[in-house]
């Protein structure tokens, strides 16, 4: 209903969303049509990450632990740093993110150099430009986005009857979009924009789709892989609300990766996606704040 109203009371975000939706609906039936057709011709895939059970499991605990480790070190020198009465500063949290997400990507690099093996494949089956995979990871995130969108709707609406049943349930949004909603300084806007938009979607699409997704490939095939990185996509974000569409907007950057055979592709649908929802908070920042 609050969002309903959001879209009655503002032109320009119901024009937006308007646009979003039937673009993404036209994709949708276009990726349908042409689905079948593709899939006999055979698609690029992905290489399986040949790293051996035990080595991947210290890889999947030294990830877990850099998260925990990295975010906790942030909460606390976020603490000290600020003062009594005061929220942390934005410059302070987008340092922190930058140290999370830097991590990560030299922890991917560094771990597969150190186990590569002579028959180490490359990341990419099929070459595309910068512009091809923009062109392409557009059009996927266009015909995800109905069904992100279905399922988010849904899934919050079977969360607000588990918690008018009596569940104790938090439906708040995310941290990261409540800092977006409340910051009003330009420069820490932008700072934060550029994590979300470029250093994250690299980071975490090396991460889940290059690591876990292609070592999962290897041990148990292209469905429970997807499912797999999806899920743990979806639960390392570490926010109920968001925990279901999250997870199936994983899977989803991993049938894109398969699709193209290029990881250039799920990292430009993870950007645009970020992008796309600092777009809608710009939009309705005014309306929520009035």
């Amino acid at each position: 209903m609050r969002d309903l109203e959001l879209l009655q009371t503002h032109p320009l975000l119901a024009a937006y969303s308007t646009v979003l939706i039937i673009g993404g609906i036209v994709a949708m039936i276009t990726a349908i049509v042409r689905y079948p057709k593709q899939s006999r011709l055979g698609f690029p895939g992905v290489h399986p990450w040949a790293l051996r059970t035990p080595d991947f499991i210290l890889f999947g605990c030294l990830f877990l632990v850099w998260y925990i480790f990295a975010s906790s070190i942030a909460a606390t020198l976020a603490e000290r740093l600020t003062p009594d009465g005061e929220e942390p500063s934005v410059f302070l949290i987008a340092a922190a993110n930058l140290c999370l997400h830097g991590g990560l990507m030299v922890l991917f690099w560094r771990w597969r150099d150190l186990h590569r093996t002579t028959d180490e494949r490359n990341l990419n089956t099929h070459q595309l430009s910068f512009w091809q995979a923009l062109g392409t990871g557009a059009f996927c995130l266009f015909a995800a986005y109905p069904l992100v969108l279905g399922i988010a709707i849904g899934w919050e609406a079977l969360l607000n009857v588990g918690k008018q049943a009596g569940l104790s349930i938090n439906l708040a949004p995310q941290q990261a979009i409540e800092l977006f909603q409340e910051t009003t300084d330009p420069l820490a806007y932008i700072s934060l924009a550029l994590i979300a938009v470029v250093v994250a979607p690299i980071a975490e699409e090396l991460i889940f789709r290059a690591g876990f997704y292609r070592w999962f490939l290897g041990k148990f095939g292209r469905l429970s892989a997807t499912i797999l990185s999806g899920l743990i996509f979806g639960f390392v974000h570490g926010h109920l609300l968001g925990f279901v569409p999250l997870a199936a907007l994983g899977m989803l950057f991993c049938i894109a990766y398969e699709v193209s055979g290029n990881l250039k592709v799920p990292i430009i649908m993870h950007a645009l996606f970020n992008l796309n929802t600092l777009i809608l908070l710009l939009l309705t920042r005014d309306v929520v704040a009035g």
